[in-house]
């Protein structure tokens, strides 16, 4: 084990769920708030065709949110990393299908579940309304140990339009 990743776990160890996961919390949720439900620039990796990526990164906290679309295609999935210096901390992973019509009502209740500070699953509030769309989550668990959520959108004629599983897992438990 590299010093950086040792320095990293005496910080955690000394902290436990207490200051470090408070700043844990925090910084995935202002993550969230500027990620995609805000249109941040994103990046690609070339080894993942399809592949975008968004960071986030404030002094030892990094976030990085990658997903994958395949062009004339309604379905995606990706992966949420949350890292204190090297260590992996956290990590939430989705997929599903969303039809274009479905996205700006995604991004909106995204964006309203992050600005609330509520983890929900690392997703939106339980429920949202967003131009006649409506979202809904059902979610369980927690951030420090883990989650599960089902979103759903439906349109104003209650028609499903979109929809995403999702999982997530604190990674410092013994």
């Amino acid at each position: 084990m590299d010093e950086a990743m040792e320095s990293a776990l005496r910080f955690y160890e000394e902290n436990r769920v207490g200051s470090f996961g408070r700043h844990a919390h925090f910084h995935f949720m202002q993550a969230m708030k500027l990620g995609y439900a805000t249109m941040a620039p994103e990046g690609s990796i070339a080894e993942l065709p399809g592949s975008k990526t968004i960071e986030y990164s404030h002094e030892r906290w990094r976030v990085v949110d990658t997903y994958i679309v395949t062009p004339n295609s309604p379905y995606s999935g990706g992966t949420t990393m949350l890292y204190y210096d090297p260590l992996p901390v956290f990590m939430m992973q989705y997929l599903g299908k969303y039809e274009e019509i479905a996205i700006p009502c995604l991004k909106a209740a995204l964006k309203a579940g992050s600005s609330a500070g509520e983890f929900n699953g690392g997703r939106g509030q339980d429920l949202f309304v967003h131009e006649g769309f409506t979202y809904t989550n059902d979610a369980y668990g927690d951030f420090f140990t883990h989650s599960s959520a089902f979103e759903q959108i439906f349109d104003p004629n209650r028609q499903r339009v979109g929809w995403h599983r999702c999982q997530s897992i604190w990674m410092l438990r013994k």
